[in-house]
């Protein structure tokens, strides 16, 4: 078992062990249902408390702060529950082989997608409510934090909020994320705000063609995302 899977204890900035036991439960029958193991940066920030959302939580903008009574906020990934994932019932137009982890504000879904997998992990992609046309977000799950980060670096609500952020990230991803990928956040951090013209308030910390050459760089992926149909035949369709 991974180190980071074992968990963390009350002492160590996680949950408390009462609250560990049922994660551990709960990864564990995620596991058997979808017949993949969860990423262990996954089950890591899990144990930690970070993921789990309730009224007394909020999210934490301290970088000094690792305490499980904090929510890790990620723009337009909002974790879904463990409980949730567990009891989640696929649409009934939708291929049920994919396991939901996070949704957007507009309810699309984040999930791993286990018949994509090779020795880095199984790959995260994004799952439209509006659109049979899916895409292939990215190689595995450190791979998909690292580059939602970078997505909203290059078009974000404010400069000093998005430094502010970006910094807390860094902070949150550096256990799980390679030495180069967080040195390569810091720059984009750091790097010149450009306000945009088209929309007041906005702006961004580096350019698409930069952006592009990044994901191409550190993540090989291609100049134009995978798209692939994730929705049934109609014929297929229960009810």
């Amino acid at each position: 078992m991974s180190a980071l899977r074992e968990g963390r204890g009350a002492g160590e900035g996680g949950v408390k062990n009462i609250e560990m036991a049922k994660i551990q439960a709960l990864v564990r029958k995620i596991e058997e249902r979808y017949g993949m193991e969860l990423p262990d940066a996954y089950v890591d920030l899990m144990n930690r408390g970070w993921l789990q959302w309730s009224e007394a939580k909020r999210p934490f903008r301290n970088v000094s702060s690792e305490s499980p009574m904090f929510y890790l906020w990620f723009s337009e990934m909002e974790w879904l529950q463990l409980p949730e994932i567990e009891a989640f019932t696929h649409p009934k137009y939708a291929m049920d082989r994919f396991v939901p982890f996070a949704h957007d504000g507009g309810g699309a879904k984040w999930s791993w997608d286990p018949k994509r997998k090779d020795k880095s992990g199984v790959s995260v992609v994004y799952l439209p409510n509006d659109c049979e046309i899916a895409y292939v977000y990215a190689p595995n799950f450190i791979s998909a934090l690292y580059r939602h980060a970078l997505d909203f670096a290059r078009y974000c609500h404010g400069e000093d909020e998005t430094r502010t952020w970006l910094a807390l990230w860094c902070h949150c991803f550096t256990p799980y994320l390679p030495k180069q990928w967080i040195n390569r956040l810091k720059k984009v951090q750091s790097a010149p705000y450009i306000n945009c013209k088209e929309r007041e308030g906005w702006g961004s910390l580096l350019s698409d063609r930069t952006l592009r050459n990044i994901l191409r760089t550190d993540l090989e992926l291609p100049e134009k995302d995978i798209e692939f149909k994730w929705l049934k035949p109609r014929s297929q369709w229960k009810d």
